[in-house]
């Protein structure tokens, strides 16, 4: 073992073989170095024992050789160690458990590896134990250990580790990034990233391939205090408005000129990263002086970095200019649409609202339906020129291209509505095929059908919600099989224009991309553990509406129904609430199963259910509470992002009572209750009836509770509503004297409880 003397000198001669500060490094050569080892050398050295611990995980590495890199900054910035070690990794909370053992069946990690490679710009201080360092040639293990880190972090997490440095390098104050990738033969391989700038500040992966595409599962991710990306101070700047002029040609090749104005926000920085579709290239960026800045950008990598030529001036508003091919367009039967929606353009990558002006030069014979107003069209030659305004902060804005058939709607009190039809779909083609071989036909006018259920959405949303956030609301129909509730404008399926509106799903999914106008655009979620409120709201709302419209058939109960059943026993590829809860959002997909929409959407929509009839007036019969509860949502979070803890306040607030438990099992936990319900009863001596409920509770925690509904009926019309509280394994509940003999008792009145229910 090296005395720690010795250990203090070694550090201290170490780092005085990298002289420098951070911008005293050519940036060419940083990049250059990071894609060939020729030109550069490292250090390199025998070691005994070095620990590296960084959040939750402890990097321990034994005998071995270690290999320093700077890439030519005059700072170490990546390791390669050959030798023994061992990783320790330990889950910082019960749901983070839950996701190691369903992934690992282990409560924690500790494994041997023989070889693993670091990039970091934090300052590591607790190296020790080093032997003597020299200079060396690097060794092809060591280029390819460091080589195969970096091209896992962008093949499987979508990031490039070197402008991830030179965000670091370039700011002045400590650097904030850490990354680890190693193989442990039991998990394959590993990959532990600390970055404050992501919703989790650290995240364990392992790295794999599923569907013959490079992806990864989330072993274990979390943030000290559940903070949000956006709150720690992160965000180099604040954008306040873009301008972009685009030209298409017929072929739906782009190019655009991006104007972004914007405030610096963070002291001392000269690098600012822009995310965006990662197919995209830039072509060149400048600054207010109109001088050239240098583009820092990877090959697929979903996002560009930007280098100033000094530290931007903190609170000073100026612009940025970025032209760039925008590789966006998709064609699909001779009709584009934009994969990337909500990117297409250079976006903040934390939480953001500005304004936008758009402009768009394509051929006269194409119509580009935008968001915002349009303000100006111009057709010159065979070019159509048009402008467009959104005035209104929004976190992103879209657009599509193409030939349509539109109808207008001008309905008193409702925002104007344009619907937009695409013409180059084959309609009648696909209704003969649906025809022929399922018997199924399109509605004849299925442009004023969808007008129709556009302007009826509309005014039940309106009469819930108060109001609607923008100007007009354009629908325009898209080749894909998805849809996207942009601000004021809505993609839609083309499923949606084929098939008759008595199909349930069409209905609730035409809603729910029109309530995103509220849920998504007026309230916004930060990070994806906070989706499940947006999606499951815009959920439920398109399920509010389908019942309204439905009443009287009582269909909208198959919702619920189907909702529950998939929730407790899985559906597809699927496997139901044992995926984790809710706020696990996109990684509740997985090499296990896929879950993000049912979990994410259903029972992110089942819980306000639940919401809904704890706010209920079982007397009146009315939802009133519940949309108070809904309008206050709108009025408190419109100007910032709502998270759980958030919602959870809120819900407190409306009904006096601390709500942890609820969320605690429903947003925070997995589990279900199994209800056996039985009743007893008995005539009294003064011609009243006593009954007592008997229900047994399973398959949750012992300390469980909830709120179920009852429904005593006595024949005819006549009933009574009551609500037990069950919170043990075994409840006996005696009702209050009952004026008649029950003729039956519903137990859980309107689904109101996310539960299997059992007669014992």
């Amino acid at each position: 073992m090296t005395h720690p003397t010795i250990v203090s000198l070694i550090f201290i001669i170490l780092s005085s073989l990298f002289i420098g500060n951070a911008g005293a490094f050519d940036i060419d050569t940083f990049i250059s170095n990071f894609e060939d080892k020729n030109d550069q050398t490292a250090l390199v050295g025998q070691i005994d024992s070095l620990t590296i611990i960084r959040g939750n995980a402890e990097f321990h590495l034994g005998k071995g050789e270690l290999t320093l890199f700077d890439f030519g900054c005059s700072k170490p910035m990546a390791i390669s160690f050959s030798g023994t070690g061992r990783f320790a990794y330990t889950p910082p909370d019960n749901i983070e458990l839950h996701q190691l053992k369903k992934f690992t069946g282990e409560a924690k990690l500790d494994a041997e590896f023989e070889s693993i490679a670091f990039y970091y710009s934090v300052e590591l201080d607790d190296f020790s134990d080093f032997s003597i360092f020299h200079p060396a040639e690097i060794t092809k293990m060591a280029w390819d250990n460091i080589q195969d880190c970096k091209n896992d972090a962008l093949d499987h997490l979508n990031f490039s580790v070197p402008n991830k440095l030179l965000s670091d390098m370039l700011t002045e104050g400590p650097g904030t990034f850490f990354m680890a990738d190693f193989r442990i033969d039991k998990f394959e391989r590993l990959m532990f990233v600390e970055d404050p700038s992501n919703d989790d500040w650290y995240t364990l992966s392992k790295l794999t391939r599923k569907h013959n595409s490079k992806e990864y599962d989330t072993y274990s991710a979390y943030s000290p205090d559940r903070d949000l990306a956006s709150t720690r101070g992160m965000a180099v700047i604040d954008i306040k408005h873009y301008e972009i002029g685009s030209t298409i040609d017929r072929g739906g090749n782009m190019i655009a000129n991006c104007r972004i104005h914007f405030v610096p926000m963070k002291w001392g920085s000269r690098f600012v990263y822009f995310d965006w579709y990662h197919k995209n290239r830039a072509i060149s960026a400048s600054d207010s002086r109109g001088d050239s800045l240098k583009i820092v950008s990877i090959n697929d990598e979903p996002g560009l970095g930007i280098v100033f030529d000094g530290a931007l001036p903190l609170g000073e508003q100026q612009y940025i200019d970025i032209e760039y091919e925008c590789n966006s367009l998709k064609n699909i039967w001779g009709v584009y649409y934009i994969s990337g929606l909500t990117s297409w353009y250079p976006k903040n990558p934390f939480w953001d609202r500005t304004t936008f002006k758009l402009t768009f030069d394509c051929q006269k014979d194409y119509e580009v339906i935008s968001c915002g107003e349009l303000t100006e069209t111009q057709i010159e030659g065979e070019r159509s020129i048009t402008k467009w305004a959104g005035m209104i902060p929004v976190e992103y804005f879209s657009f599509n291209i193409g030939i349509f058939n539109s109808q207008k709607s001008d309905r008193l009190y409702l925002p104007s509505t344009n619907v937009y039809m695409a013409k180059n779909i084959p309609h009648n083609d696909i209704q003969e095929f649906y025809a022929k071989y399922f018997g199924e036909l399109s509605s004849g006018d299925m442009l004023s059908q969808v007008t129709s259920d556009v302007s009826s959405a509309l005014t039940f949303f309106q009469n819930l919600f108060e109001y609607y956030p923008f100007e007009s609301i354009k629908v325009v129909e898209i080749p894909a099989s998805f849809g996207q509730g942009s601000p004021g404008l809505i993609h839609l399926s083309w499923g949606t224009f084929q098939f008759a509106d008595r199909v349930i799903g069409q209905a609730q999914f035409k809603a729910h991309e029109i309530s995103h106008q509220w849920w998504g655009h007026v309230v916004d979620h930060d990070s994806y553990r906070d989706v499940w409120i947006t999606e499951g709201l815009a959920e439920y709302s398109g399920f509010l509406y389908f019942q309204s419209v439905a009443l009287e058939t009582d269909s909208w109960k198959d919702i619920v129904s189907d909702w529950q059943e998939d929730i407790i026993n899985g559906a597809g590829d699927a496997e139901g609430t044992i995926a984790g809860p809710v706020v696990l959002g996109r990684r509740l997909n997985s090499s296990l199963s896929d879950d993000y929409s049912l979990i994410t959407y259903s029972k992110g929509a089942y819980i306000f259910h639940m919401m809904r009839y704890l706010l209920y007036d079982y007397t009146n019969n009315s939802d009133a509470a519940f949309k108070a509860f809904l309008n206050d949502l709108l009025i408190q979070y419109n100007d910032r992002p709502i998270t759980s803890i958030g919602l959870q306040k809120l819900l407190e607030d409306h009904l006096k009572s601390d709500m942890s438990w609820f969320f605690n099992q429903w947003v925070y936990g997995t589990g279900i209750p199994t209800y056996h319900f039985s009743y007893d009863h008995r005539k009294t001596d003064d011609d009243k009836f006593m009954v007592t409920c008997h229900v047994r509770q399973e398959n949750v925690p012992d300390n469980f509770m909830m709120l179920v509904p009852i429904t005593v009926l006595f024949g005819g019309d006549q009933y009574v509503h009551l609500k037990l509280w069950i919170d043990k394994a075994e409840n006996e509940i005696q009702l209050p004297l009952l004026p008649l003999k029950p003729k039956r008792i519903d137990f859980n009145t309107y689904d109101a409880v996310l539960c299997r229910v059992k007669d014992k």
